[in-house]
Protein backbone atom coordinates (compact mmCIF):
# COMPACT_ATOMS: atom_id res chain seq x y z
CA UNK A 1 0.00 0.00 0.00
CA UNK A 2 1.24 3.38 -0.76
CA UNK A 3 1.47 6.08 1.69
CA UNK A 4 0.18 9.20 1.47
CA UNK A 5 2.28 11.60 -0.97
CA UNK A 6 3.22 14.99 1.28
CA UNK A 7 2.85 18.22 -0.83
CA UNK A 8 6.30 18.95 -2.38
CA UNK A 9 7.23 22.55 -3.45
CA UNK A 10 6.57 22.76 -7.03
CA UNK A 11 4.43 20.91 -6.85
CA UNK A 12 0.25 21.44 -7.39
CA UNK A 13 -1.78 21.43 -4.29
CA UNK A 14 -4.83 20.14 -6.17
CA UNK A 15 -2.54 17.08 -7.21
CA UNK A 16 -1.18 15.84 -4.59
CA UNK A 17 -4.23 15.94 -2.79
CA UNK A 18 -6.27 14.29 -5.93
CA UNK A 19 -3.56 11.64 -5.62
CA UNK A 20 -4.24 11.36 -1.73
CA UNK A 21 -7.66 10.84 -2.23
CA UNK A 22 -7.40 8.12 -5.09
CA UNK A 23 -5.39 6.04 -2.22
CA UNK A 24 -8.03 6.48 0.24
CA UNK A 25 -10.57 5.58 -2.24
CA UNK A 26 -8.48 2.45 -3.12
CA UNK A 27 -7.56 1.59 0.51
CA UNK A 28 -11.73 2.06 1.12
CA UNK A 29 -12.65 -0.04 -1.10
CA UNK A 30 -10.33 -2.47 -0.60
CA UNK A 31 -11.41 -2.39 3.28
CA UNK A 32 -15.09 -2.72 2.19
CA UNK A 33 -14.65 -5.49 -0.15
CA UNK A 34 -15.96 -3.31 -3.07
CA UNK A 35 -13.24 -4.46 -5.51
CA UNK A 36 -14.14 -6.45 -8.81
CA UNK A 37 -12.15 -8.86 -7.65
CA UNK A 38 -12.05 -9.83 -3.88
CA UNK A 39 -8.30 -9.80 -1.94
CA UNK A 40 -9.59 -10.49 1.09
CA UNK A 41 -8.67 -14.09 2.09
CA UNK A 42 -11.60 -16.86 2.67
CA UNK A 43 -10.24 -17.53 6.80
CA UNK A 44 -11.41 -13.84 7.51
CA UNK A 45 -14.62 -14.01 6.28
CA UNK A 46 -15.44 -17.25 8.36
CA UNK A 47 -13.40 -15.40 11.58
CA UNK A 48 -16.07 -12.49 10.07
CA UNK A 49 -18.98 -14.83 10.38
CA UNK A 50 -18.27 -16.41 13.60
CA UNK A 51 -17.70 -12.72 15.26
CA UNK A 52 -20.76 -11.05 13.75
CA UNK A 53 -22.91 -14.47 15.06
CA UNK A 54 -21.89 -14.18 18.02
CA UNK A 55 -22.66 -10.71 18.07
CA UNK A 56 -26.15 -11.15 17.18
CA UNK A 57 -26.54 -13.62 19.81
CA UNK A 58 -25.28 -12.14 22.45
CA UNK A 59 -26.67 -8.47 21.89
CA UNK A 60 -29.86 -10.02 21.15
CA UNK A 61 -29.68 -11.62 24.69
CA UNK A 62 -28.18 -8.64 26.42
CA UNK A 63 -31.27 -6.37 24.87
CA UNK A 64 -33.96 -8.83 25.79
CA UNK A 65 -32.74 -9.28 29.58
CA UNK A 66 -32.18 -5.13 29.80
CA UNK A 67 -35.91 -5.19 28.28
CA UNK A 68 -34.70 -2.80 25.88
CA UNK A 69 -35.78 -5.24 22.52
CA UNK A 70 -36.21 -2.20 20.29
CA UNK A 71 -32.77 -2.34 19.47
CA UNK A 72 -32.65 -5.79 18.22
CA UNK A 73 -33.94 -4.99 14.72
CA UNK A 74 -30.51 -2.71 14.55
CA UNK A 75 -28.65 -5.66 15.55
CA UNK A 76 -30.40 -7.73 12.60
CA UNK A 77 -29.67 -5.06 10.20
CA UNK A 78 -26.48 -4.78 10.60
CA UNK A 79 -25.88 -8.64 10.93
CA UNK A 80 -27.38 -8.78 6.78
CA UNK A 81 -25.44 -6.24 5.70
CA UNK A 82 -22.49 -7.82 7.13
CA UNK A 83 -23.63 -11.17 5.82
CA UNK A 84 -24.38 -9.05 2.19
CA UNK A 85 -20.69 -8.13 2.30
CA UNK A 86 -19.17 -11.65 2.89
CA UNK A 87 -21.04 -13.19 -0.36
CA UNK A 88 -20.03 -9.71 -2.13
CA UNK A 89 -17.31 -10.31 -5.09
CA UNK A 90 -17.15 -13.95 -4.46
CA UNK A 91 -17.30 -16.52 -7.11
Amino acid sequence: MVDFVPYRSGDCAIAAITRNMKIVWKFLKYITNNEEKSRHEEIFDAIFWVIETVALVFGTWILIAMHDPQWIAFLFIEYCWAMDNLRHNRP
